[in-house]
């Protein structure tokens, strides 16, 4: 995947193994709740499904290691601009425990 370097790519497939709770290459709505639960984020179900969707572009609810990957990749400021609005809508409701700004961070 360009974009990356082989550390990044390294350090996102370690991401991508501890987030992955049942080994099974995939990423699933219990898995990215089970974290998000952990890390005491107070998002819902909804919310949870919602970037699921994002990060899948598809409603089976399983992210693959490359869709994972993808979600990573440097690009250029008007499209990092764009998905930080779009993952910031996404999470952002009443009772938002995020920020743009920290959003901002995580993608950079």
């Amino acid at each position: 995947m360009s974009g990356l370097t082989e550390y990044e790519k390294r350090e996102f497939q370690a991401g991508f193994a501890l987030l992955d709770k049942d080994k099974d290459g995939l990423l699933t709505f219990e898995d990215i709740k089970s974290q998000f639960v952990a890390l005491k984020f107070g998002f819902n179900d909804q919310q949870v499904e919602d970037l699921v969707l994002v990060a899948t572009g598809a409603k089976d609810g399983k992210i693959k290691y490359d869709q994972f990957l993808a979600r990573f990749v440097h690009k250029d400021q008007n499209e990092l601009e764009k998905e930080i609005n779009t993952a910031f809508e996404i999470i952002a409701e009443d009772n938002a425990k995020i920020s743009k700004h920290h959003l901002r961070d995580f993608f950079l």
